[in-house]
């Protein structure tokens, strides 16, 4: 018996269609090559770096812009943009934290100290989880600044 295709079936006693095994067998092979072209897509890679690429350069302008100075303060910058990262805090909220206190203290030898205040209270706001900063370093930081002048 032929079916429409051309192909001979065989469908006496419960014995399967020779072109579906064919059929499936094909696709298989062809989902498989095209899954090899994905992963060795040069575009692909290229695209890869440029985001990481893109995630370093914005890390540089956060640590730039916010006058970083600790390294607390600086794992905190990094911690937040692995977040970015993630799609766990949205870029858009971190760009108005930064933004804030870029025009809005504009003077501030310290813009991380606010930067970090209003990206908390964005979050609160969206109910957006952001790593923790211990202040308490400010106060530590202090302290050795005015023993070291005092000696």
């Amino acid at each position: 018996m032929k079916n429409q295709s051309g192909l001979t079936c065989h469908n006496a006693r419960g014995v399967k269609c020779s072109c579906w095994i064919v059929a499936i067998f094909s696709l298989a092979i062809s989902c498989n090559t095209a899954m090899a072209q994905v992963v060795n897509d040069p575009e692909l890679n290229d695209f890869k770096q440029s985001t990481k690429d893109f995630f370093d350069l914005y890390e540089n302008q956060l640590q730039s812009v916010l006058k970083t100075r600790l390294q607390e303060e600086e794992d905190f910058v990094a911690a937040v943009i692995d977040m970015v990262r993630a799609d766990k805090i949205p870029k858009p909220v971190v760009d108005r934290a930064w933004l804030w206190v870029r025009n809005n203290r504009v003077a501030s030898r310290y813009p991380f100290v606010y930067f970090e205040r209003v990206l908390r209270l964005e979050a609160e706001k969206l109910k957006i989880e952001i790593p923790d900063f211990d202040r308490s370093i400010y106060s530590t930081a202090r302290r050795n600044t005015v023993t070291r002048q005092r000696r």
